[in-house]
């Protein structure tokens, strides 16, 4: 546990829930503005090149609260691994599985 309150926190896990790219968009959106969604684990959805791009712009928004994210399994390309890595790089603590 981070050192965020208990009651402030929260985990989504949407494991092999196939979202797809359309479905990675979607979560993305909902990331990007959430401010309690500390754990995010998206693995084995096919999300593609595409949703680990705006997976990647949700992370560079300022106003998410993420601290980990799981993306493996998804296919997301060198294209969509690096978006995502340069999404995180600096963010201290942050615990990325791709």
């Amino acid at each position: 546990m981070t050192s965020r309150d208990a009651s402030t926190s929260a985990n989504v896990l949407l494991s092999s829930a196939y979202l797809m790219p359309v479905g990675g968009k979607a979560i993305a959106e909902a990331v990007s503005v959430n401010s309690v969604l500390t754990d995010l684990n998206l693995w084995n959805n096919e999300l593609g090149p595409t949703g680990a791009a705006a997976i990647a712009e949700a992370l560079k928004s300022g106003r998410t609260a993420l601290i980990s994210a799981d993306l493996r399994v998804n296919d997301l390309g060198r294209a969509g691994e690096a978006a995502v890595q340069a999404a995180v790089k600096g963010k201290e603590g942050f615990t990325l599985r791709m």
